[in-house]
């Protein structure tokens, strides 16, 4: 693959779309044709459609940069949804041209076994082909000599975990520059470090250090999920499952969840069981949902602990000592749902002797950890007393949000002011508010560690 690289591919502003993989053109003839040329001004402006039909021509005329290209759009959902096995296809035929870089990227594929059955014996032939052209990582050298950060005393990892852990570090910061964070992990990224890339999509996704991209951000996020990083394919998973900054493809959604739920990653777990239960993208198994809850559960998942009690509690699968059990567990890890679902079973008294005091403290626990029904049980649990509680009553349907407030919530706060002093009912009101002010609080920061 002599020649020189096409000046298109190393303007300093592209090179974050080089490290997608998707404008690597070490080997380009500076007198490419035009339809490599109509490609690459393509990829330039995120066309990604056209650059597909432009590599096309050329790759079926034998370019093996045109084949490899291809392979990289089909391997990214480019243009098009992820289609491994294509990818695989293109990639193959470049590396059989001497593609090196085209047959890393066949040999990784087949050590996997993301778009076929694994092959150990073909991916050996591909790597090997890879290696008798000086290619062990796609593009690290050339990035590296591009932006002159080798450093020829130590390996690609150490030096890639170096700028992942920099990265890290500055991302703690008070105020950190997001710009400078987002350009360690793609520096990492590009060096093959699969946190460095699960991160750039991340700080992608979210519009930091960058423009908001969810497409570049998912490419980042395929690469790590490729390498097998479980994390990346959880979040793949959830973003074509729920069609979060993609259009939904509950199949796409289905075979990522399933892959890293198999792979042992319990967030993934969580929702790949929550499909079954529902029918989302696959065939309903409520069985089948109830062993998977029961696996992330068992990992300490929060949101499978209550779901798994939920199903104990009132599911076809009744068991009130598990359902209790499960409840406990996850309130303990803060859930505001099994709080509220503790203080319910006390203040009953079917599963467990009636305790109102600690059916109070559950319900408090579950208000000031972000429910939004716990103040509005609290109003009426103090409403309804033999002696009712006016300044109770008053507190709890205050910090509920008024847009929540149904008429019996209404009569009893309508009844609690009538007990009650303009002046105390002031006090109260604000006590109020800073019990509303901690639960919101409590309520995003819940929402910022479930966020994708």
């Amino acid at each position: 693959m002599g020649g020189s690289i096409d000046l298109v591919w190393v303007d300093m502003s592209f090179l974050k779309k080089m490290a997608l993989g998707l404008a690597l053109s070490v080997g380009l003839c500076a007198h490419a044709s035009a339809s490599m040329n109509l490609a690459n001004e393509a990829i330039a402006r995120k066309d990604y459609k056209t650059a597909i039909a432009q590599y096309s021509l050329e790759a079926l005329r034998g370019n093996a940069e045109a084949s490899y290209q291809l392979g990289l759009l089909m391997k990214h959902g480019l243009g098009q949804q992820a289609h491994t096995a294509r990818a695989l296809y293109w990639f193959r035929k470049a590396a059989d041209l001497g593609h090196a870089h085209a047959a890393f990227e066949a040999a990784e594929l087949l050590e996997s076994g993301l778009a076929e059955e694994r092959d150990s014996k073909q991916a050996r032939k591909y790597y090997d082909l890879a290696a008798a052209q000086g290619v062990s990582s796609v593009a690290t050298d050339f990035l590296q000599a591009a932006s002159g950060t080798s450093d020829p005393t130590k390996p690609a990892s150490q030096l890639a975990k170096e700028k992942r852990e920099e990265a890290a570090r500055l991302l703690k910061a008070d105020n950190p520059d997001y710009r400078q964070v987002l350009q360690l992990y793609l520096a990492a990224a590009d060096e093959g470090d699969r946190k460095a890339q699960h991160m750039a999509g991340y700080m992608i996704a979210r519009g930091l250090g960058a423009p908001k991209d969810p497409e570049e951000a998912l490419a980042w996020y395929q690469r790590a999920a490729g390498a097998g990083f479980l994390k990346s394919q959880y979040v793949i998973g959830r973003m074509y499952q729920d069609g979060i900054g993609i259009a939904a493809d509950r199949s796409q959604g289905i075979y990522w969840l399933s892959k890293a739920a198999r792979d042992g990653y319990a967030d993934a777990q969580y929702h790949y069981a929550v499909a079954l239960e529902r029918g989302h993208g696959v065939e309903r198994d409520g069985p089948s949902a109830l062993e998977w809850y029961q696996l992330a559960a068992n990992k300490g998942q929060q949101d499978a602990q209550y779901r798994l009690a939920v199903l104990y509690y009132a599911g076809k699968a009744k068991n009130p000592d598990l359902a209790i059990s499960w409840f406990r567990k996850a309130a303990a890890q803060n859930h505001a749902g099994a709080m509220r679902m503790l203080g319910l079973i006390h203040l009953e008294g079917k599963l467990i002797a009636r305790d109102k005091q600690e059916a109070l403290k559950h319900y408090e626990q579950a208000a000031l950890a972000g429910s939004q029904i716990a103040p509005l049980d609290l109003a009426l649990i103090h409403c309804r007393g033999q002696k009712g509680f006016a300044e109770e009553t008053l507190l709890w349907a205050k910090a509920a949000k008024s847009d929540d407030l149904k008429p019996k919530h209404q009569k009893c706060l309508d009844w609690a002011k009538g007990q009650l002093s303009a002046e105390r009912q002031k006090e109260l009101e604000q006590e109020s508010l800073q019990i509303r002010g901690n639960a919101d609080r409590a309520r995003q920061k819940t929402l910022r560690e479930k966020a994708i």
